[in-house]
């Protein structure tokens, strides 16, 4: 049997990966934790563009998503606003969103199911688990 030698900086780049995926992985369990803090400000995010968004702003005008939780470059996100404005504009794309019940056609009104999780990147902030929403009657 042949062993596979590896170079010193294939060694190093995937105990880097290894490690940037662990503490991925911490900072989405605190994120999770049910004690996290309610009077953290408000922060609404503006600019999708795909699966990113270019704006972290204080002001919910002009928004549809709330960021919370943020532990450094690492939050998680919501649906934030008016439910009828957002169904008749068709905010939830598949980039960002998963509607998990209802459609576009018959909903009244949005349900948060499970909250995404959102995380600093290159000046935007990027969707790195989808929304679940329920598009409600």
């Amino acid at each position: 049997m042949k062993k596979q030698m590896y170079s010193r900086e294939e060694i190093i780049k995937a105990i880097s990966q290894l490690r940037i995926s662990h503490l991925e992985k911490e900072l989405f369990e605190k994120l999770d934790n049910p004690h996290s803090n309610c009077n953290e400000p408000k922060k609404y995010l503006k600019g999708q563009n795909g699966n990113k968004f270019s704006r972290l702003e204080d002001n919910p005008e002009d928004s549809f998503f709330r960021l919370f939780n943020q532990k450094d470059d690492y939050a998680q996100f919501e649906f934030y606003g008016d439910g009828e404005e957002a169904i008749a504009n068709r905010v939830f794309g598949d980039k960002i969103c998963r509607i998990v019940s209802g459609n576009y056609q018959t909903g009244k009104s949005v349900r948060n199911v499970k909250p995404g999780r959102i995380r600093y990147v290159n000046d935007a902030w990027e969707v790195t688990e989808l929304l679940d929403v329920a598009l409600e009657k």
